[in-house]
């Protein structure tokens, strides 16, 4: 029976490089019919370059957590731009801070909708210690590296990627599974059969089914049929 695998990208997948072995599994996954989506909270272009980089094989790409959707033909399967409300709040949030030299709009030029934000930080650690956590409080994501910042809707989190792949390729929950290591990788842990790294974070270790040593792992896990499932996924 076909299976759909949602992988976390860096620190998962990416974990100072790409081992060949995890390159090879992510190969054998997909020739066997199933479907693979790598997922992450970097921008489009970026997690597109990651892949042309490694040459690393998938069926979705998955960026700004579950914001934008495309699959492996670069055609859009989905995509969730910042409400008019979501605007104004940023708009009021930009207003009162001051360790921003420059904000950016992005998004879609003809009918002027905002796909999100990208910050050049003057200060990083004000941003991270005083910005941040006001962001998160009204429920919105980041992506940060040194002095740039993404930020983008809270909305769509990486399981409803697998929800809008699934349907597509009538895949059920409960033959979907799941990776990751961070806090924005807990909806789809939680909602399908997930599975998380030693290095993962306590709460996600505290909801995964079992920490697996490598994405490659899980797949030859998945293949063989002994890991670990929930016994049922609405």
């Amino acid at each position: 029976m076909k299976k759909l695998l949602i992988s976390d990208y860096d620190c998962t997948i990416n974990n100072n490089g790409i081992s060949n072995r995890d390159i090879e599994k992510a190969h054998d996954f997909i020739n066997a019919g199933n479907v693979l989506i790598v997922a992450s909270s970097r921008t489009c272009k970026s997690l597109s370059d990651e892949m042309e980089k490694y040459k690393f094989p998938y069926n979705y790409l998955s960026c700004l957590n579950a914001n934008v959707i495309f699959d492996d033909k670069n055609d859009l399967i989905y995509i969730n731009y910042l409400s008019s409300k979501e605007v104004e709040l940023l708009k009021f949030i930009f207003s009162k801070i001051g360790s921003v030299k420059t904000i950016e709009p992005c998004g879609n030029n003809e009918t002027e909708k905002i796909l999100y934000y990208k910050l050049i930080l003057e200060d990083s650690r004000r941003f991270v210690d005083e910005i941040l956590p006001l962001l998160n409080r009204y429920n919105f994501e980041t992506d940060y590296y040194g002095n740039v910042a993404y930020v983008f809707s809270g909305r769509k989190q990486k399981d409803y990627a697998a929800f809008i792949v699934g349907k597509k390729h009538l895949i059920t929950p409960n033959n979907t599974f799941s990776i990751g290591d961070g806090l924005n990788d807990l909806s789809m842990i939680k909602k399908y059969n997930g599975f998380t790294l030693p290095w993962g974070e306590q709460k996600v270790k505290e909801v995964a089914l079992e920490e697996v040593s490598s994405f490659g792992d899980l797949v030859d896990k998945i293949e063989k049929g002994n890991c670990l499932v929930r016994r049922k996924i609405n």
